[in-house]
């Protein structure tokens, strides 16, 4: 642990030293993930698949702010759409632009939640969003993850529905060509409104986040610990009923596989952000012309024990 504990410091020091540098590999990383991950699964405007126009816009995105991100990712993914079919432009580009506009109405500093939730939802590991951003964050941050979920499982119907649009939109003669594409249209709409992975996940992600956040605030020891361990129990307990309810038990072994990978990113985030010595907190009282005051203080972790005990 001493190790692990001088390890984290370091990480820390440097970190603090060259932050410009590391921000702009970060935002590059999140970038090229996330464009990576949308020609992977659309990839239907095959001169976006590109990897250099990828690199390309990745590189761009690490010099400008987090939401830059977010709006090239909707323009490639409107771009996708486009080359699928006009009702999958009409209705995906359609409702993205509206959560676009929501989210910059909303919640405009948290881009990073944004585009992280899309990508915890396409890996597979949509448990870690509450509880990390539970931790480091707070209720603020439901806006943006909310808009993702939204946009992801958008995405997901539609991809789903590619060969019924393909095929009605090549069977439609120039007559039917307008009454084709308001069916089209009209069926992605009802795929989306009656999509019950969504509303499933929106309770699932609102609710772990909620408890996680009210847990980490109380003033009880080891207080994270016990917000990571409920976070996690909710949004499992959620989210396997809804399995159950909506006849998916299938996928239950991959929510189990999720919710654990989940919980070792967020043991990871606690160990980096708050890592405090309970057995050494003490009580402190002091007052001024007007109050008395009762504080009871908890020093951080900061290094490994010396011989003596000592950090």
């Amino acid at each position: 642990m001493t190790a692990l504990l001088n390890f984290r410091e370091k990480i820390k020091e440097v970190y603090a030293k060259y932050d410009t540098y590391f921000v702009s590999i970060w935002k590059f990383i999140l970038a090229l993930t996330a464009f990576l991950t949308i020609n992977a699964r659309l990839g239907y405007f095959g001169k976006l698949n590109s990897i250099f126009i990828v690199l390309i816009l990745a590189l761009f995105c690490s010099f400008l702010p987090i939401n830059a991100v977010a709006l090239l990712g909707t323009a490639l993914l409107l771009g996708h759409l486009y080359g699928l079919s006009l009702p999958a432009l009409i209705v995906g580009g359609g409702i993205l632009l509206l959560l676009l506009l929501l989210y910059f109405g909303t919640t405009p500093g948290e881009g990073y939640v944004l585009v992280l939730t899309m990508l915890a939802l396409a890996f597979g590991i949509p448990c870690v969003i509450p509880l990390v951003f539970g931790l480091i964050s707070s209720p603020v941050a439901l806006a943006a993850v909310c808009f993702g979920t939204f946009s992801y499982y958008t995405l997901s119907v539609i991809n789903g529905t590619t060969e019924t649009v393909a095929a009605a939109a090549g069977n439609a003669s120039a007559a039917e060509e307008s009454q084709a594409l308001v069916e089209n249209v009209k069926g992605l709409l009802e795929g989306i409104l009656h999509e019950d992975k969504l509303v499933l996940m929106l309770i699932c992600m609102t609710a772990a986040l909620l408890v996680v956040y009210l847990i980490r605030r109380m003033a009880i020891a080891h207080s994270w610990t016990a917000a990571i361990l409920a976070g996690t129990l909710t949004f499992f307990a959620v989210d396997m009923t809804g399995c159950l309810i909506f006849g998916r038990a299938g996928d239950i072994p991959g929510l189990l596989i999720g919710t654990v990978i989940s919980v070792l990113i967020a043991v990871s985030v606690k160990f980096f952000l708050f890592q405090v010595d309970y057995a050494r907190s003490m009580s402190v009282q002091f007052e001024d012309a007007d109050y008395y005051y009762y504080v009871k203080a908890v020093p951080k972790i900061k290094k490994g024990r010396d011989e003596s005990g000592e950090y």
